[in-house]
């Protein structure tokens, strides 16, 4: 093979390692986004769940229903990011019982 030739297999498997870099970031962004509106959905569902629960009263038997649904809503951001990142569902899945 030529040293010409050998540039060129260089360049294009760096061009290709690239391209891949790109597209990585580009599904991060993705996740990333939304994340921050799954995010805004939760903080509105907190929200109500507050409204709720003052509304219910601390005697009221579905006190503890928005109580769990409130609970549930508490995903951190972060949170959010590993739940729609393909390689955190991998691990989850492989580190399961």
């Amino acid at each position: 093979m030529t040293e010409r030739k050998r540039r060129q297999a260089a360049l294009h498997e760096q061009e290709a390692q690239l391209h891949e870099a790109e597209k990585l970031a580009a599904v991060g962004r993705l996740a990333g986004g939304m994340a921050h509106d799954f995010n805004n959905l939760l903080m509105v569902i907190r929200g109500y769940c507050e409204l709720l629960a003052a509304r219910v009263g601390s005697e009221s038997p579905r006190l503890h229903e928005v109580e769990e649904i409130h609970k549930a809503a508490n995903l951190e951001e972060g949170d959010i990011v590993r739940l729609l990142d393909p390689e955190s569902q991998i691990k989850l899945f492989l580190t399961a019982p």
